[in-house]
């Protein structure tokens, strides 16, 4: 599964907020192989990220379209 964050200054890129952000430090590559690394990521981040408002869902909302349009179906 993918899971991506959004509505947080990312280090290195502190001066600005960024609205779509792969949780795992791979744009890339978001995925995460089970919930126990999905816990770990959501843990790390709150750590190392800078929560910021206001939230602009359109960024997150893009990425998932994007994913879902090339993703096999059914």
């Amino acid at each position: 599964m993918n899971l991506y964050g959004f509505g947080a200054h990312v280090p290195p890129h502190m001066s600005h907020a960024t609205h779509c952000f792969a949780m795992n430090g791979d744009i890339f590559d978001p995925r995460c192989a089970n919930l126990e690394e999905v816990k770990a990521r959501y843990k790390h981040c709150i750590s190392n990220v800078q929560l910021s408002g206001p939230t602009y869902f359109e960024f997150i909302i893009n990425e998932v379209n994007n994913i879902v349009e090339v993703e096999p179906g059914d």
